[in-house]
């Protein structure tokens, strides 16, 4: 099987404690999700069924997320909850599935810049890229060059909140950093999450790159 980005869907909530977005098209049982949250207000905790990847917290009021789950028998949709400070608190989501990866393998790295740090990769693997501003004036994000966007949101939330996502194959060793710039004077946020190959798999690079062998299974990359 071949690792490789599926689909993503997204969501924008500012006038509840809850958030529903529906499942990326085409998921099938094994597939892993990953699921980037953006939150002003309201601070996310354990989501049951998630294993969380990170948080970061930039100030009293904003916070950004990550987590994962691998796929079985999902339903149309998912439903998010929580404790919020305020009445009306605000956030996004960014689900995105993957396939052919091995979830056991799973590394990352985030920092509150616009540069996620590097991984050590001990194969090669995808790595997911998730960048995010709030505060300030959120102008739209220019995704890493060397990475192929998945999802671009700006100007959500009165335009003070805004985000992009990308994914790219990998070797083995320091994937080196990664910076997706907006402009924006606001609270930048960054990060990478790492999945090697399924066993047994191929990767799939982003367009424009060349076929070479993929030392994981013997095959090509296409």
């Amino acid at each position: 099987m071949t690792a490789s980005y599926v689909s993503d869907t997204h969501q924008f909530q500012e006038s509840s404690s809850s958030m529903t977005v529906t499942v990326p098209s085409g998921v099938q049982d094994g597939d892993v999700l990953l699921a980037f949250f953006v939150c002003r207000d309201l601070e996310p905790d354990t989501i049951s069924g998630w294993t969380q990847i990170w948080k970061a917290d930039r100030s009293s009021f904003d916070y950004y997320a990550a987590y994962y789950r691998v796929a079985s028998s999902e339903p149309s949709t998912y439903s998010w909850s929580w404790a919020s400070s305020t009445s009306v608190p605000k956030a996004a989501v960014n689900v995105i599935a993957l396939r052919g990866v091995d979830s056991t393998t799973l590394l990352s790295g985030v920092s509150n810049t616009d540069t996620a740090p590097s991984i050590n990769a001990p194969t090669a693997g995808l790595i997911v890229g998730f960048w995010a501003s709030y505060y300030g004036v959120a102008t739209a994000y220019t995704l890493d060059a060397s990475m192929t966007g998945i999802e671009v949101q700006t100007n959500l939330n009165s335009s003070t909140m805004s985000y992009i996502s990308g994914y790219e194959a990998v070797a083995a060793g320091a994937t080196g950093t990664r910076t997706s710039v907006t402009g924006s004077a606001g609270r930048q946020h960054g990060g990478l999450v790492y999945f090697s190959a399924a066993a047994g798999g191929m990767l799939r690079r982003h367009p424009g790159m060349d076929g070479m062998v993929d030392t994981m299974s013997g095959g090509m990359v296409g």
